[in-house]
């Protein structure tokens, strides 16, 4: 099978290359993907465990990072990690590397997760975002309604000029409205 061929241009916005399991090939990775023509790769944080990782290594490499607080990581997290984010992207907002902020939103696939404290930390977010001018980097897992009626919300009240990119695997029938007026666009 061919290998596809990917337009000049093309930017990955979502990249955990911070994970162990780039390690001991993180500088190849990265040279494959420019190579099929992908020309900016973002790295998004989970947690602030690892600001300072993912954007070392956007440094290192040429690369745009994103910090955020992902719901998966939300369950042992207080609002001490929402002030280390504001911190953080207080600290860092004139690296033209950072361009967003995430990795953010909602996890309903996964039992167990504390659906209103993930609430609690994406409305949060989606406001620091807007302080901020950046946009978000939206992770959404069996939760396209509750983003999208977050994101209006959001919009109307704290965050109308939050632009997103979200790619979800599946997308309500509310998601296209909602993830186009974030930004204000219609």
């Amino acid at each position: 099978m061919a290998t596809p061929t990917v337009p000049a241009g093309w930017t990955d916005t979502h990249c955990h290359l911070d994970a162990p399991e780039f390690d001991a090939d993180r500088t190849a990775v990265v040279e494959r993907a420019r190579h099929a023509g992908v020309t900016q790769i973002v790295l998004p944080a989970v947690a602030p465990f690892d600001f300072d990782t993912v954007r070392d290594l956007a440094h290192r490499h040429g690369l745009a990072y994103a910090l955020g607080v992902h719901p998966m990581y939300t369950g042992p997290l207080d609002d001490a990690a929402l002030d280390a984010l504001r911190e953080a992207l207080a600290a860092h907002r004139d690296d033209p590397r950072l361009v967003a902020v995430g990795e953010i939103g909602l996890d309903h696939f996964v039992p167990g997760l504390d659906r209103a404290k993930q609430e609690h930390f994406y409305v949060q977010q989606l406001a620091m975002a807007r302080e901020a001018g950046l946009p978000v980097l939206l992770h959404v897992r069996r939760s396209a309604d509750s983003c999208s009626s977050t994101c209006a919300a959001c919009r109307r009240s704290v965050a109308s000029h939050t632009r997103s990119t979200a790619a979800p695997s599946r997308r309500s029938p509310s998601w296209p409205r909602a993830s186009s007026s974030v930004s204000g666009a219609r």
